[in-house]
């Protein structure tokens, strides 16, 4: 969904998914796993930096998350071997 997000004018429809995400202006990164937007201008305008998903959303709609943005931007990282394999769970998948 960060990705997703990063690719697009960034504002706050960008990072809607059906009201399952949310606007986080904390870089979610961590260890080897960067998020896109890490390193990019730092945005202080209402559209945030990264879009992450809602903690309590359902894992059905998290994945239909995922495969709605995976058509669109590169999700290497979130796959076997990947950067952001780890943790491998839905919630982490989908906010990268």
């Amino acid at each position: 969904m960060s990705a997703y997000f990063q690719g697009t004018a960034r504002l706050l429809r960008d990072c809607n998914f059906n009201n399952s995400a949310l606007i986080a202006i904390d870089d979610p990164s961590c260890e080897s796993c960067h998020y896109p937007g890490r390193d990019a201008y730092v945005d202080t305008s209402e559209s945030g930096k990264w879009c992450v998903a809602k903690p309590l959303t359902e894992e059905n709609i998290l994945q239909q998350n995922i495969n709605f943005a995976c058509n669109y931007v590169n999700c290497s990282s979130i796959k076997p071997g990947g950067a952001c394999e780890k943790p491998d769970t839905r919630l982490n998948h989908a906010c990268y």
